[in-house]
């Protein structure tokens, strides 16, 4: 049974003998909705959130139906990042925690064929920030910050955070934000490229579900090729990211959606793809 009939057929979080308690499941079409629910403790991540994420996105990556995931938090705050209460007194190895409770996380979406979209309210703080900056899309709400206060705890960068930020800012301005943990509000987040969009508050939800159909109704074969080109292309010479897109371009050539979409061209209407 797919997490599509799982979430189907009860009205518990509860898929394949999972019981969800610190993530919420909605599926609506092509899309699924993740949403963090752990607002009194500001969304911070413990072991079983992270577990019930890994075991949440292994469904999801599993389920050819589900084109575009959405991942949201509840409460004024996305999230705070790890949950120090438990760091502080329940961990031996954070380095193992990280490879191998954070890592599946964060592999999960970026390897996956589908579109995830981040939502970002309020402050998305140390790992948080990571997570929200490792999805394929971002929009922030106008009072939305990206908190790397890892130097604020003796801590450098994790869950890729140096990674995203050295993209992005280049070398000292990614040294001085993560030296001085400042926080970088929506509108310079927007200016260095961290966030493809800002919306007021109230349009958050509504501008991530908006954003996620319109994706859930274009080619999924071109979509899920241009995701593993991007995440390649900067590693590779002129030469070799031509001849990459020669050979992602002939399987989408010989897809249905590329014969509905030239049909649609010389039809004068809009292409009705099916992912095919």
């Amino acid at each position: 049974m797919s997490i599509h009939e799982q979430a189907s057929a009860t009205k518990k979080q509860v898929l394949f003998n999972i019981p969800l308690q610190m993530i919420d499941v909605a599926i609506s079409g092509p899309i699924c909705q993740l949403t963090l629910t752990r607002p009194a403790c500001l969304n911070a991540f413990n072991q079983q959130m992270r577990q019930e994420l890994v075991d949440v996105l292994t469904l999801i990556n599993e389920d050819q139906q589900i084109k575009t995931v959405v991942l949201l938090a509840q409460g004024n705050c996305f999230s705070a990042g790890a949950d120090l209460s438990e760091l502080a007194n329940e961990c031996d190895n954070l380095e193992a925690q990280l490879l191998e409770e954070y890592a599946p996380i964060f592999h999960s979406i970026r390897r996956s064929d589908k579109i995830f979209i981040a939502g970002v309210n309020g402050v998305a703080a140390g790992i948080g920030a990571a997570l929200a900056m490792s999805c394929d899309l971002l929009v922030m709400a106008d009072d939305a910050r990206l908190y790397p206060a890892f130097m604020l705890l003796g801590l450098v960068p994790d869950g890729g955070t140096s990674w995203q930020f050295v993209k992005r800012l280049g070398y000292r301005k990614a040294l001085e934000v993560c030296l001085e943990a400042k926080a970088i509000d929506a509108n310079d987040c927007l200016g260095f490229g961290l966030t493809n969009k800002v919306v007021e508050l109230e349009q958050l939800q509504p501008a991530v579900n908006a954003w996620a159909t319109k994706l859930a109704q274009g080619p999924l074969p071109a979509q899920r090729h241009l995701k593993q080109l991007l995440q390649k292309v900067d590693q590779m010479t002129f030469k070799d990211a031509f001849v990459a897109e020669a050979q992602l371009q002939q399987q989408c050539f010989t897809s249905r959606d590329f014969n509905e979409g030239l049909r649609a061209f010389f039809e004068k209407r809009q292409p009705n793809f099916s992912g095919k």
